[in-house]
């Protein structure tokens, strides 16, 4: 007996035809080869589409969902991973992937691409943030986090990179605007901290400079303006002239005071 034969035999058993014999209603008998084909070949009921798959069009089979879409299941449509840092870059995704920490999803959210010099992006963010806090740069792209600007450095005005800071500042790191150094002291490009010229010099950029005749200079230059006052270069304090003599500005020494006169033999000034 082939398999139809059996199905067919078992049909009056399963189906008696008693019950279905009523006003408007077919009857469905045991020879029927279109119930045969139901009892073989049909479903008792629908599927529903599984995780990452939706139906297709005409219901009879199911596909996967698109790159940038998901589905968990039993669902008509996909879902667009348009929540934070949300993106699906295979096909047949049951849930949207998260952009990991340094990159952003793409704008069909069908991928991820590294967040770009000057900003990052830690984990589960949809757009990457500025390093525009104090000392803050990012010099490689994809970096989950801001990195510091190292003592004696600043971020650039695009904060892709650093640079030193110029003569006659400095920084302990972690700074965005240099610090001047004070008074009477100096440093070198890039410096972490300023440098005490010497009494007699004075900080000019990055190097201490000796002070011009007529001044001194123990913390910052001044100039010996007092009655007989004078300095020779690079001096840190002013002497005095001798008495009866004053300073002489075009001659850099003392010259005896009017109505006196230098006698050679002492080198001193007499009113003669």
């Amino acid at each position: 007996m082939t398999a139809p034969q059996a199905a067919l035999r078992a049909i009056p058993e399963a189906y008696p035809t008693a019950p279905l014999e009523q006003p408007g209603v077919p009857i469905a008998r045991p020879e029927s080869s279109l119930l045969l084909v139901q009892l073989v070949a049909g479903l008792a009921a629908c599927k529903s589409a599984p995780a990452g798959m939706k139906p297709t069009s005409d219901r009879q089979c199911v596909e996967g969902c698109e790159l940038g879409f998901a589905s968990s299941g039993a669902r008509d449509e996909c879902t667009l991973c348009d929540g934070d840092s949300q993106y699906a870059d295979e096909r047949g995704l049951a849930a949207c992937k998260s952009a990991p920490a340094g990159t952003k999803p793409t704008s069909d959210r069908q991928h991820v691409e590294g967040c770009e010099l000057g900003s990052t992006s830690s984990d589960a963010q949809d757009d990457c943030a500025p390093c525009d806090g104090d000392g803050q740069y990012a010099d490689e792209i994809g970096l989950p986090a801001c990195k510091t600007a190292p003592a004696g450095t600043k971020p650039t005005s695009n904060r892709q990179d650093i640079e030193n800071y110029s003569p006659g500042t400095f920084s302990v790191g972690g700074k965005t605007e240099c610090v001047q150094c004070e008074a009477g002291k100096f440093s070198a490009e890039g410096a972490v901290g300023c440098s005490q010229c010497q009494p007699g010099e004075v900080p000019v950029g990055n190097l201490c400079e000796k002070c011009e005749k007529g001044k001194h200079a123990t913390f910052g230059s001044s100039s010996c303006n007092g009655p007989g006052e004078y300095s020779d270069e690079g001096a840190g304090y002013c002497e005095n002239c001798p008495q009866y003599e004053t300073f002489n500005t075009t001659t850099n020494g003392c010259d005896c005071q009017e109505t006196f006169t230098r006698a050679r033999e002492v080198f001193v000034c007499f009113m003669p």
